[in-house]
């Protein structure tokens, strides 16, 4: 369908419209916080532009056109998609996603409105004029036809043409490489994919869908991406690797602002939900199923209405047919099958108008029971007939779910012969139906198999075959129940499971706030250490004002012919420990040592210097060599505690192990002079 700049306003005759409007739409067309640029063919919605598909774009314009009146589905059909054999599930999901767009009620929805029995219409006031918001420059036309090509095919795909999307799938890929259109390239892929999926050509599938992945993890297309690793779940399931499928799901990462993110988490959560199921993971299927019906309200609420009504029937017929089985109950089958019935063809037109393939099966499969149960078999033949010819279509052959409906069809058909006296056809469905049942696991099946099985039995007057058809009954409820009892065990277990995992999780949260307790002392330590580190050490000087005063003092001592003492602290790193002195001791070192000098000869006449990386020299005034030897020995003693207290300690080993401290004064005598002591004490400082 073309561009348009105005959109025709059908008559009564020709739309089923209620009213004729006299003006056509042009320009740009306003309604609540929305607005249609039919020029330039771009929706925007609070001041912003949002995408939309060219089909729903058409809808909207035309059902705006059509207002007040309702446009019928045929009409919308031949306005819109250019033809008439359009499915109105088709057109619903067209008018699902106007609604999400122009953020239209979905449950009571005000724009775009439901006319039972007839089609839609547009309820909202309409205001029309002159485009003034800002709009981009005309997309460019290869873009748009690659665009167009993807739309054609998605819409083949809705029609259940397989082989005409994956004809239009491929020239929009060709078209999008000439475009360099890599995301929609990506988009045609997984229209392909979905197309080779429901064709039952698993390999192209595959490629198709890995295709997609590839080009949207290049392109950091997360929503892209999400889309492809769906579509590649859905074909690894229909293969049935359904490991494989739930470890693809697990990857899907749906971006918030991505277009129908929740409806695509939808779709996860149901695939999920069903992979689980077939796994016997139910735990987990239980928590898809959770995380669906969150999700439901808000993109599928008719569909989820369908499934409940649905889901209300079959328990209607589980109870009619528990009935048949006990005597005096009769009259209690017979009303629930009527109650079933009743509500069955209520539900008609909305399976017909918005059902999925799925919920027809449903649909037709509880409506031919229903009326199997009242005795009214003739009507009952073609529902069932029709479910047959539903699965039979179904392109995912092999896969677990069509296994398990191909077994719930020929149980029908079974319970359908046996009544009508084919009891030979019958027992021909049992068989296959019990076989493909107990390869696959599901005992209630069997169970539901044999016990068909024994009462067509009894009723041909074979008694012994209808007695081991009992034991066989009676061997699928053991083990049914024997799988019960194990499910059971694993709820218990994963009950017990939790409970410890609560108490290691109360250890884990006790250790921890002890562990940050003792980061945080550590930390404070650290930072009392930095501000140490990073402080001036006081008392000391620089060498050329010390080595001026040790002069002096050298001159004095020798006019009187006694030595020059000083004292030498080194402070030597343990090799392979690390050198913690010249890093972190050394200016703790340094200040204490000229504490340690106040405390025992008063404030010293000569500075206190420090040479080197690790060593300090200080004097000792008035002393004699016995007094300084006592003086260095308790420095010495003090700095290794200081050192040892400090250092920090990564292993069992002490920290004072990793530097050992030397205190010992040295005398100045040397016949050289000063200059020949100054060398030797220097040699003395530096030599580790």
């Amino acid at each position: 369908m073309s561009a348009v700049n105005a959109i025709p306003i059908p008559t009564t005759a020709d739309s089923g419209a209620a009213d004729q409007v006299n003006v056509s739409l042009k320009g740009t067309v306003r309604f609540a916080d929305c607005e249609l640029h039919l020029p330039t063919r771009e929706f925007w919605r609070n001041g912003q532009r949002q995408p939309v598909r060219k089909r729903v774009f058409d809808l909207m314009a035309y059902l705006m056109a059509c207002r007040p009146g309702a446009a019928a589905h045929a009409d919308i059909a031949r306005a819109v998609w250019g033809r008439l054999d359009v499915r109105s599930t088709v057109i619903a999901q067209a008018v699902l996603q106007a609604r999400r767009a122009t953020g239209d009620h979905l449950e009571q929805p005000a724009y775009f409105v439901s006319v039972h029995g007839v089609g839609y219409r547009f309820a909202a006031a309409l205001k029309t004029g002159v485009c003034d918001a800002p709009v981009d420059e005309p997309a460019d036309t290869a873009i748009a036809a690659v665009r167009d090509a993807v739309e054609e095919a998605q819409s083949a795909v809705d029609r259940d043409d397989y082989d005409a999307a994956l004809f239009l799938s491929d020239r929009a890929i060709a078209l999008a490489d000439r475009a360099g259109a890599n995301a929609l390239k990506a988009r045609a892929l997984t229209v392909a994919a979905r197309a080779a999926l429901f064709k039952g050509t698993m390999d192209a599938a595959a490629r198709y869908a890995y295709q997609a992945l590839r080009l949207a993890e290049a392109e950091d297309h997360k929503a892209a991406a999400a889309s492809a690793r769906l579509r590649i779940a859905q074909v690894l399931h229909a293969g049935g690797d359904m490991y494989g499928a739930l470890q693809m799901l697990d990857a899907v990462r749906v971006p918030p602002d991505a277009p129908d993110a929740d409806h695509l988490k939808l779709r996860v959560a149901y695939l999920a939900c069903d992979i689980c199921g077939d796994l016997k993971q139910f735990e987990q299927a239980q928590v898809w199923l959770k995380q669906a019906l969150l999700l439901a309200p808000t993109v599928q609420p008719e569909r989820r209405a369908i499934a409940e009504r649905i889901g209300a029937i079959n328990q209607l017929l589980k109870e009619a047919e528990d009935a048949q089985t006990q005597a005096g109950r009769q009259q209690r089958a017979h009303h629930c099958c009527e109650q079933a019935l009743l509500q069955s063809q209520q539900m008609a037109a909305d399976v017909n108008e918005i059902g999925d393939v799925m919920d027809r099966m449903c649909w037709l499969g509880n409506q031919a029971l229903a009326l199997v149960g009242l005795g009214r078999l003739q009507e009952a033949w073609p529902y069932a007939e029709q479910v047959r010819r539903l699965l039979e279509e179904w392109p995912a052959k092999g896969s677990p779910w069509y296994l398990t409906h191909q077994d719930e069809v020929r149980l029908l058909w079974a319970r359908m012969l046996h009544k009508a006296g084919r009891t030979p056809e019958a027992l021909e469905q049992i068989e296959r139906g019990t076989a493909s049942a107990a390869a696959a696991g599901r005992h209630d099946q069997a169970l539901r198999f044999a016990t068909l099985a024994a009462e067509a039995h009894e009723a041909a007057g074979c008694f012994e075959a209808a007695l081991q058809w009992l034991r066989r009954a009676n061997a699928a409820q053991q083990q049914q129940q024997q799988e019960r009892a194990a499910l059971m065990a694993i709820a218990h277990q994963a009950s017990r499971d939790n409970e410890t995992l609560g108490q290691d999780l109360q250890a884990t949260r006790a250790k921890l706030v002890s562990t940050q307790a003792q980061v945080q002392q550590l930390t404070e330590k650290l930072q009392a250490l930095e501000r140490l580190v990073s402080a001036p050490a006081e008392g000391l000087t620089s060498d050329d004002r010390f080595i001026s005063a040790l002069r002096q003092r050298h001159d004095s001592a020798a006019a009187r012919d006694l030595p020059c003492l000083v004292g030498l602290v080194k402070m030597l790193p343990v090799a392979g420990a690390g050198t913690v002195a010249g890093t972190l001791a050394l200016p703790s070192a340094l200040r204490r040592a000229a504490a340690v000098v106040r405390e025992h000869v008063g404030e010293p006449r000569l500075p206190v210097a420090a040479w080197g990386d690790s060593a300090v020299v200080f004097p000792l005034d008035g002393m004699g060599e016995r007094r300084a030897r006592s003086v260095c020995t308790d420095l010495q003693q003090q700095l290794q505690a200081l050192v040892g207290a400090a250092a920090p300690t990564t292993t069992a080993t002490s920290a004072a192990a990793t530097c050992t401290v030397q205190v010992a004064p040295f005398s100045m005598a040397n016949p050289g002079g000063f200059e020949a002591d100054l060398t030797a004490l220097r040699a003395a400082a530096l030599c580790t």
